[in-house]
């Protein structure tokens, strides 16, 4: 049974999955700068994706969230488009300029 008490602190902690996956993406980020290839882009973008879901399932196991709730994914999506909508671009004008 889902217990709504409990909400909160998943939405929290959702928020900060989303945030840490954006600070994650900036490594890939910067490994792709190095390719021209789109393929070799593509492949990378993916191994991000899939390497953001492990981590997001290793912590919902180790915080025991009970079942996948839409509004989950829906914050953590919302964290990362925040973080990459203001501190990712920040960071990419940074190393643009070195």
């Amino acid at each position: 049974m889902f217990v709504t008490s409990d909400q909160p602190r998943i939405i929290v902690v959702c928020f900060f999955i989303g945030c840490l996956i954006g600070v994650y993406y900036e490594l890939f980020y910067f490994i792709k700068l190095f390719f021209k290839n789109k393929l070799v882009k593509h492949i990378i973008n993916s191994l991000w994706g899939a390497s953001s879901s492990i981590i997001f399932t290793y912590v919902s196991f180790v915080y025991r969230f009970e079942n996948f709730r839409m509004y989950m994914f829906l914050v953590l999506l919302l964290a990362l488009a925040s973080y990459l909508i203001s501190l990712h671009k920040i960071i990419a004008f940074l190393i643009n300029k070195v």
